[in-house]
């Protein structure tokens, strides 16, 4: 009886500490899944963030995306969209978390191809433009064909995520579409509204200011040459891809003989080339650098995201990224 008993104690002892090691191991694990979870959501929400309010500042998204609270001085409207659309995703799946998970592999392997895609354009695009890595086109190709690979498996293993993906995504291109063609969208509803609400001009008014505002944004192009060909270039760029018809063309000079002696004739030649459009010539007595781009845009109140600059060679003595977002059009 009494070694019968001890081995009873000794099951139930073992049994216990099996149960104790179990709820650990799962408290543990569950402790470790929602630290991951956690960091996960609050990474996404900032880069969300920060995407969202570079693309509103490009005027690719809508502008009162950057109204910031009073308090935190955060983007709240940018908040409270990506917490709308990843909860109505999680209700439309049926917090599904494989097809969850699926439509989040999706739009992520859609990411990593445009940086395999972007790699390409800049090889091929900007190669001359200065960077501390490059990797080699194979290396770039093979990339490429795995990730792509990578999402066809994720569909051909669950085909319904693809619908989910497609839904989302042709949603933005729509949003993104509209804001591409808003001067258009507002010039058509300027028409309709003299057609059917004639005796409405306050609403005329207010259609045909918000055309003029959109229109009247100021954008640079910082020039260090009077070629024809290169102004013509990057003023066929504002034409085509920017919502404006002003165009300030900036030369930056250390002494007044450097100056190009047909950079205004061609400038004037320009602007009376497109009588649409606003083309002015600004010169500036400095050197070029992160300093006087700060200065202009303060003084001529033109963001930095709406200034260009033709791609730099190997002698340029600035890093693109210390000129705080300035974008290149031409070479």
């Amino acid at each position: 009886r009494v070694k019968s008993s001890v081995k009873t104690l000794i099951v139930e002892s073992s049994v216990e500490a099996l149960v104790v090691e179990t709820c650990l191991l799962n408290g543990v694990t569950n402790l470790v899944n929602g630290e991951l979870l956690s960091g996960a959501v609050l990474t996404s929400y900032v880069g969300v963030t920060g995407l969202m309010r570079r693309l509103a500042l490009d005027r690719v998204l809508f502008q009162f995306l950057l109204a910031e609270n009073q308090i935190r001085h955060t983007n709240h409207w940018i908040i409270i969209g990506f917490f709308a659309v990843a909860t109505s995703l999680i209700a439309i799946v049926r917090n599904q978390a494989s097809t969850l998970s699926g439509v989040y592999t999706c739009a992520f392997l859609c990411v990593m191809t445009l940086f395999a895609f972007g790699n390409m354009l800049l090889k091929y695009k900007r190669s001359k433009l200065p960077r501390e890595v490059i990797a080699s086109w194979p290396t770039v190709i093979l990339a490429t064909g795995f990730v792509i690979a990578g999402f066809i498996g994720t569909v051909i293993n669950n085909p319904i995520v693809l619908i989910y993906f497609l839904v989302y995504f042709t949603i933005t291109m729509l949003v993104i579409a509209i804001m591409f063609t808003r001067v258009t969208l507002l010039k058509l509803l300027l028409f309709f509204c003299k057609r059917l609400f004639a005796n409405r001009a306050s609403l005329q008014t207010a259609i045909a200011r918000q055309i003029q505002q959109v229109n009247e944004t100021k954008m640079i192009f910082f020039t260090k040459t009077d070629s024809i060909a290169a102004l013509n270039k990057a003023v066929l760029y504002v034409r085509d891809n920017e919502q404006t018809n002003w165009l300030l063309i900036v030369h930056v000079y250390t002494a007044k003989e450097s100056i190009p002696p047909r950079l205004q004739s061609n400038v004037q030649m320009l602007d009376e080339a497109y009588p649409k459009m606003r083309i002015d010539l600004v010169l500036v007595h400095a050197d070029f650098g992160p300093t006087i781009v700060d200065k202009l845009a303060v003084r001529l109140a033109v963001p930095k995201n709406f200034m260009f600059i033709t791609c730099p060679g190997e002698t340029f003595t600035h890093k693109v990224a210390d000129l705080g977002g300035v974008r290149m059009v031409t070479h």
